[in-house]
């Protein structure tokens, strides 16, 4: 489940990790120490920039966030037994993302990289089944939202997100019920 904070690293700061993960996928399933001591050692290098470039959180550092507002909705809905964090945060990142692609903000194939990446790794990427009133409710209790508008951390690329503030309900409940109509995260066609 913690590989799911390391494709975060990729999708967030660096192309060339995230293209690594994506190359080395067996090596990491297979446990390789050397592609395993790179991948740590290139996560805490983006982390730790990120931080010491925003110790005081006012900026920068919150796209460390990037599948977390969906990722922290699943896991209070499923009371915090059904999934990992970093399961809830792998399907927090791919929902971002494929959000993100329905609004025009990143190419579809953004998305389906992502969303590879992370069920070669073994992550789960499915949104599990929930009433969106009950997601909408814990997602309007999060600290950051600002009237009923949701921020999330969404991918322009592979290697840079954006912050929006301006995420309504309706294009949440829009791409929550692609997810379940297409009973996968399949964009259907625009």
């Amino acid at each position: 489940a913690g590989m799911a904070e390391v494709i975060k690293y990729g999708v967030i700061m660096n192309e060339g990790f995230f293209c690594f993960i994506e190359d080395n996928y067996k090596k990491v399933l297979a446990l390789d120490q050397e592609t395993l001591i790179k991948m740590v050692e290139r996560s805490c290098e983006i982390k730790a920039g990120v931080v010491s470039a925003d110790e005081q959180e006012k900026g920068l550092r919150a796209i460390l966030n990037f599948g977390h507002t969906i990722g922290h909705a699943i896991e209070t809905i499923t009371d915090y037994k059904r999934y990992k964090h970093g399961e809830a945060i792998s399907i927090g990142m791919v929902f971002a993302a494929k959000m993100a692609s329905r609004m025009g903000i990143c190419d579809k194939e953004v998305y389906k990289r992502i969303d590879r990446v992370c069920r070669l790794i073994g992550l789960d990427t499915t949104l599990p089944d929930m009433e969106f009133k009950d997601m909408w409710e814990i997602l309007q209790r999060d600290k950051k939202v600002v009237n009923e508008m949701v921020r999330f951390v969404v991918p322009l690329r592979l290697g840079e997100v954006k912050i929006i503030d301006d995420v309504d309900r309706d294009i949440l409940q829009d791409t929550v019920q692609s997810c379940y109509s297409t009973n996968n995260f399949e964009c259907p066609p625009n």
